[in-house]
């Protein structure tokens, strides 16, 4: 991501938009200031991080130092990782 904390959004992601209206800026910047938990898959990093607001996980997907996609996950990390306090 930037050094200066801007988000940059792939040309992906600006496509597809419309499938994840849920899903504010806001948010996305939470995860990838600190997420719960990251791993490369492929050219991507992947980061997670429960959502207080819907009681779920976000899944951010970061290429080329933009973000790729962004959605609700639907699986439950839960029973995996700890939702850090400040996150119940």
């Amino acid at each position: 991501m930037q050094s200066d904390g801007e988000l940059r959004f792939s040309w992906y992601y600006h496509a597809s938009r419309s499938r994840h209206p849920e899903v504010p800026e806001e948010w996305i910047a939470r995860v990838l200031a600190k997420p719960t938990k990251s791993e490369i898959q492929g050219a991507s990093t992947v980061y997670w991080r429960h959502i207080k607001e819907r009681g779920r996980w976000l899944k951010v997907v970061v290429e080329d130092g933009r973000v790729h996609n962004s959605y609700i996950d639907g699986r439950n990390y839960t029973r995996e990782w700890d939702i850090p306090d400040e996150d119940r």
